[in-house]
């Protein structure tokens, strides 16, 4: 069938289009052939670099994600004013917070003023609480405007209302040195910049030590918190006026918490891995005053112990070791026992809950929790004086008595029982405890 010439000239305008549509089609798939190797080569780069990027990660000890950001705690004195404070600062990435107080202070004192704010151009901006105040919203007291030296930080304080103004200086205690480095955490995560409670804290896999940006040294590290993430904490633990550096590993049931743990080598500018020397010397506190390392344990749920050691040619000594006990008083006509744990006071280990003299009376401080079971173990009961300077305030101890097993009559039976030395109304006095829970069959 022929086409008429007037049916052809109205279809070629819709046949044009038609054709410029399959050319333009056919150079769209021309041009998808050519770059198809391109983008296939391309793509084997991007992978390439992503494998060598993971290779070198792996190389230098970190996971494939990691990330590094500035985090620690560090304990300063300084000036606001003309008055002496005691300040302690801690930083996680762009969080800063802390507390402090005006010499003389004590540890409990220290967190009367609370520290909060962000790191900002280069130095920090702080706003002060009043802890003590009443109601949850505690009152803004003072900001701080301030920025790190060589020495630790210097800056301005300035009441709320803005019409006072003093001068701030920070540094490390009196003849000690500042911290030489600047300390990143490597972590498989940022923390959480609320500072809340989260349940995926970050793992941190190295503590880096910088210099004017340049890396100085890498320290292994494997911390994770349980609900925050651990910073690196600065002391002088071997009292040589050197910083050293301390990072909690987890956080276990109780207050034993292991540390990593490196010492500062003022030859080298390096820091050596101390860890296994702190191995036995869980969560612990120096004391420069004393040049003692001490720490608080708690073996299960009725023994703490305090355990104080010295440095000695580079290792840990111990050189002393309370261990709570049972304290059997007489009340209201009831042997009861009552539990006494030790404390780190003055550079040794005292029991401020053991009996004390009053007079010419001896007093124990508290037995309102006293058990009238006896306890579990008998080389844990024991009677311990403690006569306290009314002058000075000092305790010295002046007598220890332990329970030991004696052979009784028991209804016309031998019977193994426990002979305790006890307290009764003010008094020393000793006697056996009789009855089926206490004895045994004599042998």
């Amino acid at each position: 069938m022929r086409i008429p010439p007037s049916f052809r000239r109205s279809f070629r305008p819709v046949l044009d289009r038609f054709r410029l549509a399959v050319a333009s089609f056919a150079l769209m798939l021309l041009a998808a052939a050519f770059a198809m190797p391109a983008a296939q080569a391309q793509a084997a780069d991007a992978a390439n670099a992503a494998n060598a990027s993971d290779t070198a990660n792996a190389a230098d000890g970190s996971a494939a994600a990691t990330v590094e950001f500035p985090a620690w705690s560090i304990l300063y004195f300084g000036k606001i004013a003309n008055r002496n404070v005691r300040v302690y600062l801690q930083r996680i990435a762009g969080q800063m917070s802390g507390n402090y107080c005006y010499v003389p202070c004590n540890a409990s004192q220290i967190s009367k003023l609370r520290l909060d704010g962000t790191w900002r151009d280069g130095g920090a901006a702080l706003q002060e609480y009043d802890q003590t105040a009443p109601g949850k919203d505690k009152p803004v007291t003072g900001r701080w405007e301030m920025r790190p030296d060589s020495e630790g930080w210097t800056g301005t304080w300035t009441s709320p209302d803005g019409k006072r103004s003093y001068p701030l200086s920070l540094g490390p205690a009196p003849g000690t040195h500042p911290f030489p480095y600047e300390i990143r955490l490597v972590a498989d995560g940022m923390p959480d910049p609320a500072e809340s409670c989260v349940t995926m804290v970050p793992h941190v896999s190295q503590v880096r030590l910088y210099k004017d940006g340049r890396l100085v040294q890498s320290l292994p590290a494997d911390s994770v918190g349980t609900c925050r993430i651990f910073v690196p904490d600065v002391a002088d633990m071997d009292f040589d006026g050197w910083p050293d550096l301390t990072l909690a590993q987890f956080l276990p049931a109780g207050p034993n918490i292991p540390v990593n743990a490196w010492r500062y080598e003022p030859a080298t500018g390096k820091f050596t891995d101390v860890t296994d020397e702190l191995e036995d010397m869980t969560s612990p506190n120096f004391d420069a005053a004393h040049k003692q390392v001490w720490d608080f344990q708690r073996d299960g749920c009725c023994d703490h112990l305090v355990t104080v050691a010295k440095w000695q040619d580079g290792k840990l000594v111990q050189v002393d070791q309370g261990e709570s006990f049972f304290l059997p008083v007489r009340i209201q006509g009831k042997i009861r026992y009552c539990y006494v744990m030790p404390v780190y006071h003055d550079g040794r280990v005292e029991y401020p809950d053991a009996t004390w003299n009053a007079g010419e009376r001896l007093l124990v401080r508290d037995t309102s929790d006293c058990d009238a079971s006896l306890p579990p173990t008998l080389d844990r009961i024991r009677l311990e004086v403690y006569l306290r300077d009314m002058k000075t305030g000092q305790l010295s101890h002046e007598y220890s008595e332990k329970a030991t097993l004696e052979t009784v009559d028991v209804g016309g039976k031998p019977m193994q029982c426990p002979y305790i030395t006890l307290l009764d109304d003010g008094k020393v006095k000793a006697e056996h405890v009789k009855g089926p829970e206490a004895c045994t069959a004599a042998q």
